[in-house]
């Protein structure tokens, strides 16, 4: 059969791959700095230095605020020193003896300048603070805006004619919407690529028929083996060597005839090149405006053929 040039568009996306999906936003979750930077316009000074509303800052060994409260209400007639009396010695020996304090979250202080800070203010303000030994960590209190990432790769978007990329939407719609308005996606996933778009260093081996050129993927690819050790089934004409790439996984009418017995329950059927379209789905080259988007913008695979015409024998999966 004539081998078509696959669009990584995903329309067949299985439940296990939705639950993969879930799988590499943990790990890219993980891979991401707790204050990364914001996914804005790099030249945009007030994008990297947002203002603050003061800081944030935690001392070591701070009690949980919790536990001041009730050992004060124990001791309500005796007189003590105040909960805040440890950060305001740091803030009077870091020079910032104007800044009020309040209890936030479970043991830390925020600290009220009066006013709000400026981006590069705050940074210089907030080393300053970490560099007292009392001082576990200190963040500007800025404000998190709602951010959302949209590439522009053409197969990305949903339109009235295409479901798009579905699972890199946000959920949305019911069981009465027409098909194409029912997004089943991840949830949060364009938000968190404006926290990182992953990294090079997350190498995911794809099992499956293999892997083809596309531009989408061809910069992506690492390595790989073909693991299909029957040749009937490989489409190749060889068993196993370190070559992945995916020949087709069609069955015709004269791979019946030729092995009636090994292609008995087969059916005739096209190539699903359903390697390539997984290896897009976790890593195909994003925001550049062709094919579609990969959850992992800087993501790599390895591709490792398992399965050939009518599937992948489970001797070949486990080697």
């Amino acid at each position: 059969m004539q081998r078509k040039h696959p669009r990584i568009d995903g329309r067949a996306v299985s439940l296990v791959l939705a639950l993969l999906l879930v799988l590499l936003l943990a790990l890219l979750f993980t891979l991401a700095l707790p204050h990364a930077a914001r996914a804005q316009d790099p030249t945009s000074a007030a994008a990297l230095n947002p203002a603050a509303n003061g800081l944030i800052v935690q001392l070591r060994n701070a009690p949980a605020h919790a536990a001041v409260v009730s050992r004060e209400s124990a001791a309500a007639a005796k007189p003590g020193a105040r909960e805040d009396e440890p950060v305001r010695r740091v803030l009077r020996s870091a020079g910032m003896s104007e800044a009020r304090s309040r209890a936030v979250g479970r043991a830390a202080q925020h600290l009220d300048f009066g006013r709000l800070l400026t981006g590069p203010e705050a940074a210089m303000l907030a080393q300053r603070l970490r560099a007292r030994p009392e001082v576990e960590w200190v963040v500007p209190n800025e404000r998190e805006r709602r951010l959302q990432v949209v590439p522009n790769d053409p197969y990305f978007a949903v339109s009235a004619s295409s479901s798009g990329q579905w699972w890199l939407q946000p959920v949305g719609g019911s069981n009465a919407n027409a098909l194409n308005n029912r997004l089943r996606g991840v949830p949060g996933i364009q938000s968190a690529w404006a926290l990182t778009q992953g990294s090079a260093n997350a190498l995911v081996a794809v099992l499956d028929t293999g892997i083809t050129a596309h531009p989408d993927l061809n910069a992506r690819v690492l390595g790989g083996y073909d693991f299909v050790n029957a040749v009937e089934f490989s489409g190749d004409g060889t068993g196993r060597d370190p070559d992945p790439s995916d020949p087709g996984d069609f069955v015709s009418a004269a791979d019946k005839a030729a092995h009636p017995t090994l292609f008995a329950d087969c059916a005739v059927e096209n190539s699903s090149w359903h390697g390539t379209d997984i290896a897009g789905l976790l890593a195909a080259a994003t925001n550049n405006a062709v094919g579609g988007a990969g959850i992992n913008w800087n993501g790599r695979v390895v591709p490792v053929r398992v399965a050939g015409k009518c599937g992948a024998e489970v001797a070949d999966i486990v080697d």
